[in-house]
């Protein structure tokens, strides 16, 4: 009997697997495994067993994290896979018992983190080459999609042409942005059937022995990251890599990642949604990643960081949205507050201590002649706040030197009427709450802090604003309408009885 959790279809791998936390067995079970068939499934584990011992030891496997090892040996006693998961989790686990005459039958399902299947090959060539052939599997991207044209033939034979196919050139070697096409059978209500189905992938050529994970890791998927999110965030559709396969004469090594529910993350591919015309992409992905590449690690991050929170995600409440959208707003300006030092007011510690000193003592020993109270204690607390440049003035100076206009957009920071984008976010972060009643002028002053965020971001990455389809002029032709009742909107939100 089938269990819910798995694919209606038989595992890719039957094997006996050592379960391990830390550098403790916990116990050796048969296992069966269903390699994802799609660009966006997950590999799920399932562990079946009878008998009184192996009841005992599945409760090991509930609450924390386990990992697995596990080698295929084939009929001539040799070595045909190794499975290895640093990290994985059970979902379920349920034990049987028909009678007392049958022993009970266990199963548990897990969900591994990552999950690697090396394979060794026969190979009969001496000469083999040091290259080995990578091919990382994406989710969709509007950019980073090839132009092709399909020609299916009554004979049944269906050919590609590729018309435009992107490429970079990455420090460790040059990928290629393809689509391959693969088929499925499916078998439903007694009818069989054969469906196309394609996926967006990576493919480069690297000196790196497949078995060599960890290098690859480093050397070529961290970096290839990096270039799939800067080309997510034209898109405002989060791409992810969700594994890859590497092979040379002797390996073929499977590696599937789990981070991310990437059925949870993939937009649709909307025109009008792009922050830049598709004709400019490659000049935007050179100059962004050039730009990218030459900053320090901690502006790495937070340029990483700033980019997640851009993306579109539904899983987040508009509320939620908003101060995400806001925290990065902050942490790019925290860039340019370094590089212009405007990260502290008083940049010698040393005179610093001096100050906050003095104005302790001036707190302490003030003199109150109308007799009101003071909350000296709060307001010495409060003495570190003066060492940082406030947010308003880092940011309005970062606007000032990028040349970053956003007047056309709801205000950032204090108005004359009505309310800010700044007050907004400290009346969320501070628990306050807008009614259902005001849900709509919030999303336009979401989707104004969105634009706002994109402007600076672009600026960071050194790609003109003039050239996007997030500039005034731009967001004026294409009607955009958050914008176009700002006072009403900051008025209406900020009347909240």
């Amino acid at each position: 009997m089938r269990s819910e959790h798995v694919p209606a279809r038989d595992p890719d791998i039957r094997v006996t697997a050592n379960l391990l936390r830390d550098e403790n067995s916990l116990g050796k079970f048969p296992c069966e495994i269903w390699l994802p068939s799609h660009v966006g499934d997950r590999p799920i584990l399932r562990f079946t067993s009878t008998g009184q011992e192996y009841a005992g030891q599945s409760n090991a496997v509930l609450g924390e994290p386990f990992r697995l090892e596990a080698t295929l040996i084939g009929f001539d006693d040799k070595p045909r896979q190794y499975i290895r998961s640093p990290k994985m989790w059970t979902h379920n686990i349920s034990t049987l018992e028909y009678s007392k005459q049958e022993e009970p039958i266990t199963t548990f399902i897990a969900t591994p983190v990552r999950l690697a299947v090396v394979t060794p090959l026969q190979s009969q060539n001496q000469d083999s080459s040091n290259n080995t052939q990578i091919v990382f599997d994406l989710t969709d991207n509007v950019f980073l999609t090839p132009f092709q044209i399909i020609k299916s033939s009554y004979t049944g034979d269906v050919r590609v042409e590729t018309i435009r196919q992107v490429s970079f050139q990455l420090e460790i070697g040059k990928v290629q942005f393809s689509r391959h096409y693969y088929t499925s059978k499916k078998e439903e209500q007694g009818n069989r059937g054969t469906t196309r189905y394609s996926k967006l992938v990576a493919e480069l050529d690297v000196p790196i022995d497949p078995s060599e994970s960890a290098t690859i890791e480093t050397k070529v998927l961290s970096p290839l990251n990096d270039l799939v999110l800067l080309s997510s965030f034209p898109a405002r559709q989060r791409t992810v890599i969700t594994g890859w396969r590497a092979t040379n004469e002797d390996f073929l090594v499977e590696e599937f990642i789990c981070y991310v529910d990437a059925r949870q993350i993939q937009g649709d591919d909307r025109n009008q949604d792009l922050v830049i015309e598709r004709l400019d992409f490659e000049e935007y992905i050179a100059v962004v990643h050039r730009c990218f590449s030459s900053m320090d690690s901690t502006s790495k991050e937070l340029v990483r960081q700033a980019i997640y929170k851009a993306l579109p995600d539904p899983r987040r409440p508009l509320e939620t949205h908003f101060l995400s959208l806001f925290s990065a707003l902050e942490g790019l300006t925290l860039i340019y507050r370094r590089a212009a030092m405007m990260e502290f007011s008083v940049k010698n510690k040393a005179n610093w201590k001096k100050i906050e000193r003095e104005l302790r003592n001036v707190i302490v020993n003030f003199e109150i002649k109308d007799g009101s109270e003071i909350n000296r204690d709060l307001l010495v607390k409060m003495l570190p706040m003066l060492k940082r440049v406030p947010f308003r003035d880092a940011f309005e100076s970062f606007c000032r030197d990028k040349n970053i206009d956003i007047s056309d957009l709801w205000p950032v920071f204090n108005v004359d009427e009505g309310i800010s984008l700044n007050e907004i976010r400290n009346r969320l972060s501070h628990g306050d709450y807008f009614p259902d009643s005001k849900m709509g002028p919030l999303m336009y002053a979401s989707a104004n802090l969105e634009i706002v965020l994109e402007r600076v971001l672009l600026s960071t990455l050194s790609w003109p604003i003039n050239r996007t389809r997030i500039s005034a002029d731009a967001l004026r032709t294409l009607g955009w309408l958050p914008n176009a009742n700002l006072n009403r909107e900051m008025l209406d939100l900020n009347s909240i009885s």
